[in-house]
C-alpha cells in the first residue's frame, strides 16, 4: 500500500528531552494538512506523555519510544509504541470534578480521533495506534 507520506522516529527517554521529542513530532506533523494538525499534535503529544510517564515509574527493558505516522489518501495513521505496561480495556474516568488529570489525556486522544485502539507488540512492546480522517470541505 503507497503512503502519500510516512516518517518515523525513534527515541530514548533518556538522552532525549521533552522538548526535542515536541520538536520532531511538530517537523513530522508539519507536511499533513492543516485541518488535522492540531488535532493530532495535541493527541500524540498525550500519548508521548503517557510513554514518558509510564517508561519513568516502570524499569523497562529499553527506554526507546518509536513514532511513526503514515498518510494514505484520506486517513492518517499514527503509531506510539513503548516498553511499558499498556492499557487493558481503558475507561474514561468518571470522577465528580472534570479537573482531575487521571485518564483525562487519553479521553483527549479519544475526542480528538477518529479512532483509537492499544495493541500488545512484539518484544514485550505495546503500541498506541490513533486514525484520524481527512475531511473536504
Amino acid at each position: 500500500m503507497p503512503f502519500i507520506y510516512e516518517n518515523h522516529f525513534e527515541f530514548n527517554i533518556k538522552n532525549c528531552s521533552l522538548e526535542t521529542v515536541h520538536s520532531q513530532v511538530e517537523r513530522m506533523l508539519s507536511p499533513l494538512p492543516q485541518s488535522v494538525y492540531a488535532d493530532l499534535l495535541i493527541a500524540l503529544h498525550e500519548l508521548i506523555i503517557n510513554s514518558f510517564k509510564e517508561m519513568e515509574v516502570q524499569n523497562t527493558p529499553t527506554d526507546s519510544i518509536g513514532i511513526h505516522i503514515y498518510q494514505h489518501q484520506d486517513v492518517v495513521i499514527i503509531q506510539v509504541s513503548d516498553s511499558g505496561r499498556g492499557i487493558d480495556d481503558y475507561h474514561p474516568p468518571k470522577s465528580s470534578s472534570q479537573l482531575n488529570e487521571a485518564g483525562r489525556g487519553l479521553l483527549m486522544v479519544m475526542l480528538l480521533t477518529d479512532w483509537f485502539l492499544t495493541y500488545p507488540d512484539f518484544s514485550n512492546r505495546y503500541s498506541y495506534y490513533i486514525i484520524k480522517k481527512l475531511y473536504v470541505n
